[in-house]
């Protein structure tokens, strides 16, 4: 990227045939679950990348696959390091640093291949790992349950078959993958009503308590979403059944109840606020200043039939609602741009463009967490 040139090419081949292709996951954050429903949540979505061709990519290899085989390159010179033939459908590559994993749909069929020269190695239970696995991280694999217990988690060695760390947790606790190897947490309080939130660094097991939400801010809960960027780490609590049906035409999350951020370098709670009836637009997220929320309502005035539009920004550090508006507007929007230069977030459709530039003085500041 500095002399801004091409170091190396080399053609893939096609492992599926073309797809029709009309536009992108508009729903690609799922709800907070228990570790069980992570792991085939995560061997569902390993499956379906499954046709692409390029399945593996670090700082010393690349991995990719053919019709019936796998093979792997250097990343610096792009040189052929080994080729293995006999790969089936639907095979993912999964490690890389050290080892080759090759999580067939198969149980019976998972391959482990030393990276350095492609050698077979022999692994016990390799195929009921990778298929319980709920995140990988560099040859190493999180598994959920400790000991005897289901509940808990701990990073596995498969080719040492040890746990490099371990965590207890309490029964029914949800969870969700975070970006950076990390994983979120509410976990039950032993007296039943409250709970804690916290965040998992899946490489160290390090844990870090953010916050506890009371029983107040838990009632009525039918799910709960967790994401993160470079400044907080967010939870969103829905409560109650959500009439907005309609969504915009880029990714977004409902959210009908209490959004609360976190500070993970401070560990304490930045701000909540309460949203109804929205949607949480997650392109551009981690670039964007504030939290952009759009919901949009088929209305009538007298004989007269209209869309309104209902827009709400929330700054991502204080929690103050930068804009809470409704007016008539056309659906939906198609694309969120974020310009830093000029500091504004810009929702366009095909027929209108919105441009959200910041305050200087909130309108209505969030409820602090802080001491």
């Amino acid at each position: 990227p500095v002399d801004r040139k091409i170091l190396w090419a080399r053609p893939l081949e096609s492992r599926a045939g073309a797809q029709n292709v009309f536009g992108r996951n508009q729903n690609p954050l799922q709800p907070m679950q228990q570790a069980a429903g992570l792991a085939n949540r995560h061997a569902a979505i390993q499956g379906a990348t499954a046709a692409g061709a390029l399945s593996l990519a670090n700082e010393e290899f690349v991995g990719f696959q053919g019709r019936r085989t796998a093979t792997l390159l250097d990343a610096l010179s792009g040189e052929v390091c080994w080729d293995y033939k006999g790969v089936r459908p639907g095979t993912i590559m999964l490690g890389g640093e050290e080892t080759v994993f090759l999580r067939s749909p198969e149980k019976n069929h998972a391959v482990a291949l030393r990276a350095g020269d492609g050698k077979k190695l022999d692994v016990k239970n390799l195929g009921e790992t990778l298929d319980r696995a709920v995140h990988v991280v560099h040859d190493h694999f999180v598994m959920s349950g400790v000991g005897k217990s289901k509940s808990g988690l701990r990073l596995f060695d498969p080719i040492q078959g040890r746990d490099l760390w371990t965590i207890d947790l309490a029964k029914g606790t949800l969870m969700s993958l975070l970006e950076n190897d990390r994983m979120a947490l509410l976990e039950p309080e032993t007296d039943g009503k409250s709970s804690k939130f916290a965040i998992v660094d899946l490489e160290t097991g390090e844990r870090q308590t953010l916050g506890t939400l009371g029983a107040d801010e838990l009632k009525g809960r039918t799910e709960a979403y967790a994401l993160s960027d470079s400044i907080n780490v967010y939870l969103l609590i829905n409560k109650g059944a959500n009439q907005n049906y309609y969504s915009e035409q880029v990714p977004f999350v409902r959210a009908s109840g209490l959004v609360m951020a976190f500070d993970p370098v401070a560990k304490r709670q930045r701000w909540k606020q309460t949203v109804q009836v929205q949607n949480l637009m997650l392109e551009r997220l981690a670039f964007s200043p504030f939290l952009v929320f759009s919901s949009r309502k088929y209305e009538q005035k007298g004989k007269v039939h209209f869309w309104s539009l209902h827009l709400l920004a929330i700054d991502k550090l204080s929690g103050a609602k930068l804009l809470d508006e409704k007016s008539a507007a056309q659906p939906g929007f198609r694309s969120v741009t974020v310009s830093a230069v000029d500091r504004f977030v810009e929702l366009r459709s095909y027929n209108e463009r919105v441009r959200l530039y910041p305050v200087e003085k909130s309108a209505a500041a969030g409820q602090s967490g802080g001491d």
